[in-house]
């Protein structure tokens, strides 16, 4: 009897004693997404709380940048095909294995999407350049009166942009219907266009048309389930307690710089008189304008914005625009709030932000910029 309680003591005491068997990671379902070749592509790869990533496996030329948490990558013409980047996602509880089957194709179509006739000047230089370079494009303008859309007309024209290829969805975004309609044109072009890119205006209270165009053309890629990139660009903003003019504000996304040539920038500049009924603001392009602004254009992929949040700290745009009806940062957030109880998603459009972060997390990708290949000038030519 003793014998035996002996030897079940020391059973025990060597189950005690050995290591515990590591735990296979849990695999989370493949996300698809598809990336152009020689297009800068970025990827949020973190949860919001996850601790650390790391890379377990991704084709040559793959970064995983730990904080804030994204993969770069773009892609070059002999990686035109399948991929599949694997990411390890720490959260203090184990490790899970998040995989993305990535497709590489060529760049053939892009969609545009302003608020306004007059908004494409920030990324004029890239859309002239698709143009030229034999892409199909569209455009579509959501807040629109017919006077304006005429002036874009002609300055697409003069570029080598038809009139078919030009949209509009004549709404004021002001309220949830208005909304409504306008991710609807914008889901529709999607859908019959099928864009392997989408370029919008940043959420950055400026002007709250923008903002609104911001979560329009973003409501529809989501309802869509858009794999290509989403891309944005800055009209105005305050950030940093001063004016600034097609400028990024800081966000957890690496910026994107496109150099183009003088021709270029000589013909966006002759494009300024034909917006007559904006004479006010775009008069101010060639004083406010420095050369070196007038020669690149910076852009990035969409950050994950909490459009309850005010996006920088200081004082917004917005607040120097006080007098103008609906440029009031509470009911913008209002506004958006309304919307998705009205229409809910199941995809996460407010979630995993980069407000979510620290404050000093949000300077971590400012400094960092990719360089367009398709830049027209090459850094070492400037």
């Amino acid at each position: 009897m003793h014998l035996r309680l002996s030897f079940a003591l020391v059973f025990m005491l060597l189950l005690a004693c050995a290591p515990a068997q590591a735990q296979e990671p849990q695999t989370m379902p493949a996300q698809k997404k598809v990336l152009c070749v020689d297009c800068p592509g970025a990827i949020v790869v973190k949860d919001n709380g996850a601790q650390a990533a790391r890379l377990i496996d991704a084709p040559e030329g793959v970064k995983l940048i730990e904080e804030p948490g994204i993969i770069v990558w773009t892609p070059t013409a002999g990686q035109a095909g399948q991929h599949v980047i694997k990411v390890g996602i720490n959260q203090g509880e184990g490790e899970r294995i998040r995989q993305y089957d990535i497709l590489v194709k060529p760049l053939e179509r892009v969609l545009f999407v302003f608020a306004h006739s007059d908004d494409e000047f920030p990324i004029f230089s890239k859309l002239i350049h698709f143009v030229r370079t034999g892409k199909d494009v569209r455009c579509i303008w959501l807040v629109n009166k017919e006077g304006r859309h005429l002036e874009s007309q002609e300055a697409m024209d003069k570029i080598g942009l038809p009139a078919e290829k030009l949209f509009k969805a004549g709404q004021e975004l002001a309220t949830v219907e208005s909304l409504k309609l306008a991710s609807d044109s914008v889901l529709a072009l999607l859908e019959e266009f099928r864009p392997d890119q989408v370029y919008m205006p940043q959420y950055e209270c400026g002007h709250n048309q923008h903002d609104m165009a911001h979560f329009c053309a973003l409501d529809a890629a989501l309802r869509h389930g858009f794999e290509g990139q989403l891309y944005e660009f800055g009209l105005y903003n305050f950030h940093g307690g001063g004016p600034n003019l097609f400028s990024l504000i800081p966000a957890a996304m690496p910026s994107i710089r496109f150099t183009q040539d003088q021709q270029t920038v000589k013909l966006i500049e002759s494009l300024i008189p034909i917006y007559k009924s904006q004479k006010a603001v775009t008069s101010y392009f060639n004083l406010a304008l420095t050369p070196q602004q007038r020669c690149n254009t910076f852009y990035r992929p969409v950050a994950k914005w909490d459009f309850t949040r005010r996006p920088h700290t200081g004082m917004l745009w917005y607040e120097l625009r006080a007098n103008t009806r609906n440029d009031v940062f509470d009911k913008v957030a209002a506004l958006t709030q309304d919307y998705l109880q009205a229409y809910p998603r199941s995809q996460d459009l407010v979630g995993m932000l980069e407000q979510d972060r620290p404050p000093n997390q949000l300077e971590i990708c400012r400094p960092l910029v990719l360089i367009d290949p398709a830049s027209v000038v090459q850094p070492a030519q400037e």
